[in-house]
C-alpha cells in the first residue's frame, strides 16, 4: 500500500510530497481505499499562544470570573473584548480568505440580536444579545484567524485532548465523593457561583469538574474522540488507551447526550475500518441507517424517533420528557416562526415545571426564530459541503477532514438531546471556525511526519 511521507525540512521531499498530493488528492491507494495514517506530528505549541491561552481560560471555573456593573465577565469573554474587532477586521480586509459560512454566522448573531430587540427592547438586546454575539462570534472569529493550516489545527487538537485527559483524572474522585474539588478550590480565591445539584446515577455522582453542569462537561469531553483517533494518532495501543480514557471522562458525567456523542463517533471510527472504497463505505452506512429506520417504523408500534430516544436515555421518564418538550417546543416555533419568543417563557404542560429545554437546535428556533436556525444550520452545512467536494487536500489534510467531520456529527447529534450554553456554546462556535481553513487549504502547508505508519486506514471522508 503506497504511503505519503511529508518532511518540511527538506525542499526536495516537500516538492515530491506536493506532487504526490496533487496526483492523489484524497489520500487513497490504487484500490480507492484510505492510505494508512498514524496521526499528525507536532506539539501543542504549534497552535499558537492565542489558541493556547483561549483553551486554558475557557476551562477555568466560573468562580474565577468577575463582574463589571451588571455584566459578568469570564476570562474568555474578557479575551474576546481585545480580539473581537481585530479578528473581524482581518476577515473583512481579506487577510483571512472568506467563505459563505462567515456571512451566515454573522447573520445568525445579527438575527438573534434583532429577536431580542423586538421582544424585549434595546436594553436586553445590548446586554444579552451583545454578550451572546461577543462569546459565540468571538470564538468563531478567533478560530478563523489563528487556525489556518494543518499544523495549528493539530496543535489545537493535542491541547484539547490533553485537557480532556486531565479532566478525566479530576472527575474520578468527584464521581466517588460528589465533591467538585476544582470548583471548591476556585471558590476560595474567587467569587461564589451557583453549582448544579450532584445527583447520583448507577451509584456514582455526576461529575462536572470546572463546568456549569455535567451535561456540558460530558459533551465537551466526548467530542475529543475522533480528533484523538485521527489527528493525534499514534500506535494502535496508545490510541485505544487514550480513547478509553476519553470514554471514562465522558461517562463520568452520566449524561445520555454525552454518551450518545461518544458512541456515535466510536461507531463511525469502527465503520471506517471496512475495506470498501470511501464513497461506497459511507453511502453504505447511510443505506444501513435508512433500512434500520424503515424496519423500526414497520415493526414497532412507536415511531423510530421515540424508539431511539427511549434507548438513548438513562431512564424512561427522561425520554418521555424530551418527547413532550419537542411537541410543545415545535408548536411554539410554529406560533412564532420569524423572531421567536426571545427570553420569554414558553407554553408547556402544567406538570412540566422546568423551563429548560434539552435541545439546542429547537431552543435556537424557538428563542430567535426559524431564520436564525437556518443561518446557523446553513453555515454548518456549507462548510461540510465544501469539505466533501474539495479535491485539493493532501493525505494529511484529508485525515484532518475526516476527524473534524466525525466530531462535528457528534456535536450536532448532542445538540438534539442537550442545550449548549456558556463554555460549551463558546467551544462549539470555536470548533466550527476551526475547520473552515480546510475548504481552501494552503498549497504548501507545513506538514509534519507521522510517527510510525500503522495498519489502520483512515484519512478520507468521501
Amino acid at each position: 500500500m503506497p504511503e505519503q511521507w511529508w518532511s518540511p525540512n527538506q525542499e526536495s521531499q516537500s516538492s515530491a510530497a506536493q506532487a504526490a498530493a496533487a496526483a492523489n488528492p484524497h489520500g487513497q491507494n490504487q484500490n480507492g481505499q484510505n492510505t494508512p495514517s498514524s496521526g499528525i506530528g507536532g506539539s501543542i505549541r504549534d497552535a499558537g499562544w492565542p489558541i493556547i491561552f483561549f483553551m486554558i481560560v475557557l476551562c477555568l471555573p466560573p468562580e474565577l470570573g468577575f463582574k463589571v456593573g451588571p455584566l459578568y465577565l469570564s476570562w474568555y469573554r474578557t479575551m474576546f473584548l481585545f480580539f473581537f474587532l481585530p479578528c473581524l477586521w482581518k476577515l473583512f480586509n481579506g487577510t483571512i480568505q472568506r467563505h459563505r459560512c462567515d456571512t451566515l454566522f454573522i447573520l445568525f448573531f445579527a438575527w438573534a440580536f434583532l429577536s431580542l430587540l423586538l421582544n424585549h427592547g434595546i436594553s436586553v438586546a445590548l446586554e444579552t444579545g451583545g454578550s451572546f454575539a461577543l462569546d459565540g462570534l468571538g470564538a468563531y472569529l478567533l478560530a478563523r484567524t489563528y487556525i489556518k493550516d494543518d499544523r495549528s489545527f493539530a496543535g489545537f487538537c493535542r491541547l484539547f485532548v490533553s485537557i480532556v485527559l486531565l479532566f478525566m483524572v479530576l472527575s474520578v474522585p468527584e464521581s466517588v465523593t460528589g465533591i467538585p474539588y476544582a470548583r471548591k478550590l476556585a471558590a476560595i480565591v474567587g467569587r461564589n457561583a451557583p453549582m448544579p445539584e450532584t445527583d447520583m446515577r448507577l451509584g456514582f455522582y455526576r461529575a462536572f469538574v470546572t463546568f456549569d453542569h455535567p451535561i456540558l462537561y460530558g459533551v465537551f469531553c466526548g467530542n475529543a474522540l475522533a480528533l484523538s483517533w485521527f489527528i493525534i494518532g499514534g500506535k494502535l495501543l496508545r490510541r485505544t488507551l487514550r480513547c478509553i480514557a476519553i470514554g471514562f471522562a465522558t461517562a463520568s458525567s452520566f449524561s445520555s447526550g454525552a454518551v450518545t456523542t461518544y458512541m456515535t463517533q466510536l461507531t463511525l471510527i469502527i465503520w471506517n475500518f471496512t475495506p470498501w472504497t470511501n464513497r461506497r463505505k459511507w453511502w453504505g452506512f447511510i443505506g444501513i441507517l435508512a433500512v434500520a429506520y424503515l424496519g423500526i417504523d414497520i415493526l414497532s408500534n412507536r415511531d423510530p424517533l421515540r424508539v431511539a430516544i427511549s434507548y438513548l436515555t438513562f431512564n424512561p421518564s427522561t425520554a418521555y420528557g424530551r418527547i413532550v418538550i419537542w411537541q410543545y417546543g415545535s408548536a411554539e416555533v410554529i406560533r412564532h416562526p420569524w423572531i421567536g419568543i426571545g427570553l420569554n417563557d414558553w407554553i408547556r404542560a402544567e406538570w412540566l415545571l422546568s423551563s429548560s429545554m434539552d435541545n439546542f437546535w429547537l431552543l435556537t428556533s424557538m428563542r430567535y426564530g426559524l431564520p436564525a436556525f437556518c443561518f446557523l444550520a446553513g453555515g454548518v452545512l456549507s462548510i461540510c459541503y465544501s469539505l466533501i467536494k474539495t479535491t485539493t487536500l493532501s493525505p494529511t489534510q484529508a485525515t484532518i477532514r475526516l476527524g473534524w467531520l466525525l466530531s462535528l456529527i457528534g456535536y450536532c447529534l448532542a445538540g438534539c438531546t442537550v442545550h449548549f450554553w456558556n463554555t460549551l456554546l463558546v467551544f462549539f462556535c470555536f470548533f466550527i471556525g476551526s475547520g473552515v481553513w480546510l475548504t481552501n487549504p494552503q498549497p504548501l502547508a507545513t506538514l509534519a511526519q507521522p510517527e510510525q505508519p500503522s495498519s489502520y486506514a483512515g484519512s478520507n471522508w468521501m
